[in-house]
């Protein structure tokens, strides 16, 4: 849906620009079968023109208004991941839609749709009533074509190898009108009226679309009019017909017809001395509006220096804050699978800890209030002590205690790192004091849903004299992360990686396996500040082996996850 808006959008941008060229450079020269495919041409660039992708070596200022509207088209969104998978290191970020929140874009999706599907009505109605006009007259070959003569009051048009008229008019003048039609239907125009009526059942809401099937239709007519005073037709004589031939109209949004088009501007053009050869060559003057369009069509390619992109490296970061939340998670998750032997499956472990645990949910809204249970609200400040107390509990009966942790999509970053930040300090109390035949506590993702906090029963040996069991010392910080946006809509996915993933066969292919598909529109390579500089074109060239079509690379420096 959304691409689909986003290539409308792009086409019509084209069509408004070719218009407003072709009017102002073209639209007054008697070169009439130049200007027809001029058109006809024109037309299928802006339709073509959107398809086209092309990378550029540096953003460019006209670029970023149409990369921001494909943005809130596309519904690209900054979320950030909060845990990895539990056991394939990927970062899904639950979504919680707001309950009563109005996708603008499915509704403008629908406008749209509906209005495509009303011009499609008018189509085949016009078809139904020419066809059944065409099978209730009389017919009469005429070589190659069919005349069909009815004895309403109709204006004459042509269709296909059809040429419907009154028998008025076909007794009256039949040379001038059968001569009109016939260069018509010789000349093909009702194959160009079709091509423009796709275009318009794509484009109805674009006023250039309708401009330029006007400006078709009337260059029709000046082929026409030439054609029949080339026959030797007096050019009075028929002048006067079109006059009289004037007040018709018709119905038929598909056929040629007679009378179309401004009486005026019809006998200016047969009177009117041709036009210079030269004059065609003001058609170049569009090849410069047509590369500005490619360059705003454009996307950034990634392929300059990762220097530039770095920070300046501090030595003397705090350890705390190079404690990556997501790989201290992991590391007490593996430490549980290893202590427990079980399968290291998210759905088999997720199972195991809600049949042997007691069960509390935590829910986090939009405006940071955390529901505990579903029936006790709590602010951020107030989370502590309710930790401290449901992990005591523990000591009580044995049973190991497990959080399922929810969050809205809308719930600031800030906050949910917060949050689980007092999680990891409440387990590392409990590690500090428990002892060593007291439980430490584990902390699991399921990494399809929700986050689950959990506890369980093992014994630790005591390090000290003071028999305090201490926390694990913490996990190295990752490198970097890749994000992927995906095309469809769903859910951004990160990987985190390591500086030995810059060597094949070292496990990031896999991950990246687990989570490809093939809708992927852009891929965010973030290298965290203490990484090697040669780390990025080795991801890099592991993602584009795995990535054989065509996506937006984009790379950036920071200091830390969360940062």
């Amino acid at each position: 849906m959304g691409t689909l808006l986003l290539y409308i959008l792009k086409s019509t941008v084209c069509l408004i620009l070719f218009y407003i060229g072709f009017k102002a450079l073209l639209s007054n020269d008697t070169f009439f079968r130049f200007n027809r495919w001029v058109l006809l041409g024109g037309m299928s660039i802006c339709m073509l023109l959107p398809t086209i992708k092309i990378k550029t070596a540096e953003p460019l200022l006209i670029q970023q208004p149409l990369i921001h509207l494909e943005e809130m088209i596309m519904g690209e969104r900054a979320t950030s991941a909060v845990l990895p998978g539990a056991v394939s290191e990927t970062m899904v970020t639950p979504a919680v839609e707001p309950a009563m929140a109005i996708d603008w874009g499915q509704v403008l999706f629908l406008v749209y749709l509906a209005g495509v599907l009303v011009c499609l009505a008018v189509t085949l109605l016009s078809f139904r009533k020419m066809f059944v006009l065409i099978r209730s007259g009389r017919q009469l070959r005429q070589g190659r074509y069919t005349l069909i003569l009815t004895p309403d009051a109709v204006s004459p048009f042509s269709w296909g190898r059809y040429i419907i008229l009154s028998e008025d008019d076909y007794g009256k003048y039949p040379d001038e009108i059968l001569t009109h039609e016939k260069i018509h239907l010789k000349s093909r125009h009702s194959v160009d009226l079709l091509f423009m009526e796709v275009i318009l059942w794509l484009h109805w809401f674009n006023p250039a679309a309708w401009l330029l099937k006007r400006e078709l239709k009337d260059i029709h007519e000046y082929q026409a009019d030439k054609g029949v005073l080339a026959q030797g037709i007096d050019a009075t004589k028929y002048q006067l017909l079109l006059v009289k031939k004037a007040v018709g109209s018709s119905l038929y949004t598909l056929a040629n017809s007679f009378n179309h088009s401004k009486i005026k501007k019809r006998i200016t053009m047969m009177l009117k001395g041709k036009s210079n050869n030269w004059a065609r060559l003001k058609l170049l003057l569009l090849v410069p509006v047509g590369l500005i369009v490619l360059n705003a069509f454009a996307r950034p390619e990634v392929n300059r220096q990762l220097e530039t992109l770095i920070q300046s490296k501090d030595k003397d970061t705090p350890l705390d804050e190079q404690q990556d939340l997501k790989e201290f998670f992991k590391t007490e998750l593996d430490k549980y699978v290893n202590d427990t032997v079980i399968t290291a499956s998210a759905d088999k472990t997720s199972a195991f800890l809600k049949k042997n645990t007691n069960m509390h949910e935590l829910f986090m809204n939009a405006n940071s209030v955390v529901l505990l249970n579903y029936d006790k609200m709590l602010s951020i400040e107030e989370l502590p002590p309710v930790l401290q107390e449901q992990f005591s509990s523990q000591k009580k009966n044995g049973k190991p205690v497990s959080f399922y942790f929810k969050q809205d999509i809308n719930t600031p970053k800030e906050k949910v790192d917060r949050t689980l930040e007092m999680v990891k300090k409440a387990f590392q109390q409990q590690q500090a004091t428990v002892g060593t035949d007291k439980a430490p506590f584990l902390l699991f993702e399921d990494s399809k849903h929700h986050m689950l906090f959990s506890t369980e029963k093992k014994k630790i040996q005591a390090p000290s004299d003071n028999k305090n069991v201490l926390p694990p010392p913490p996990p190295p910080h990752p490198d970097g992360t890749i994000t992927f946006k995906y095309r469809s809509g769903k859910e951004d996915q990160d990987i985190l990686f390591y500086a030995r993933h810059a060597q094949r066969g070292k496990g990031l292919e896999g991950r990246i396996d687990k989570i490809y598909s093939d809708d992927i529109s852009t891929v965010t390579i973030t290298l965290f500040k203490k990484a090697p500089d040669s780390l990025l074109e080795g991801v890099q060239d592991i993602l584009k082996d795995k990535i054989k079509y065509d996506v937006e690379y984009i790379v950036q420096r920071k200091e830390s996850i969360g940062s």
